[in-house]
């Protein structure tokens, strides 16, 4: 089954924002993985597996819908055309919602991740500030504002806002990443890095730590979020 684009859902389909949403869905689950227990075992690893092959899985199978059925809407579309007759609004109505839940704790997340981001740099660069919690909140709703009103007075320039963010995604990581290696004060050996293990957990049991570990295999769910993202 084919079906063509018009020029105008054409001008808002974006292959730059589309990269740059799954490459920040890796980061996403990279993140959740380091900041767990989730290197001291290696059971774990199988979890990683699970969450690599999910993650490919995901963005195929919604590749080749989005490829059906190109549509500025989410898995509801999906849905309403090839659920059977006798079932598809009850999953319609279903799927949507979900989805709409997806998209707020994305809204809701990701201004507060970036707002503590903020909080920290001002930690970092100013020894005068006073960390406050309701400067965070305050940021937060800063930065929501300014997303509504680009997304909704700014809609025709977006696509030339989403290719300079892929742009500044790729020059970003490489800058941070050369940095990083080039001024790092401290140099470990491959071993350090790729075999050994530290526990810092104390006395814990590996069925606990793996249970905990989990929750990286978990962020697989956020980086379906992502995938879904890019798609749009």
């Amino acid at each position: 089954m084919e079906s063509e684009m018009s020029p105008k859902a054409k001008a808002e389909y974006n292959l730059g924002d589309a990269e740059a949403d799954q490459g920040i869905g890796q980061i996403d689950h990279v993140k959740v993985s380091l900041s767990t227990s989730y290197p001291i075992y290696e059971q774990s690893l199988e979890l990683e597996k699970f969450s690599f092959i999910g993650s490919l899985a995901t963005a195929a199978s919604l590749a080749e819908l989005a490829s059906m059925f190109p549509t500025a809407g989410g898995q509801y579309h999906f849905i309403s055309k090839m659920a059977p007759l006798h079932i598809v609004k009850g999953l319609s109505w279903v799927v949507g919602w979900i989805t709409t839940f997806g998209w707020i704790a994305v809204a809701a997340s990701a201004p507060f991740l970036s707002g503590t981001m903020i909080q920290g740099l001002l930690v970092l660069n100013y020894d005068n500030y006073a960390f406050q919690r309701w400067h965070g909140t305050l940021i937060y709703w800063a930065i929501l504002v300014i997303s509504a009103i680009v997304n909704i007075q700014g809609s025709r320039v977006l696509p030339v806002v989403e290719n300079l963010s892929l742009g500044f995604h790729v020059v970003a990581f490489i800058i941070v990443f050369v940095v990083i290696c080039v001024v790092s004060p401290t140099k470990h050996v491959p071993e350090f890095v790729f075999v050994d293990t530290i526990n810092n957990a104390g006395e814990i049991m590996v069925s606990l730590g793996v249970w905990v570990c989990s929750l990286a295999a978990m962020s697989l769910l956020d980086t379906m979020q992502l995938f879904t993202c890019a798609k749009r």
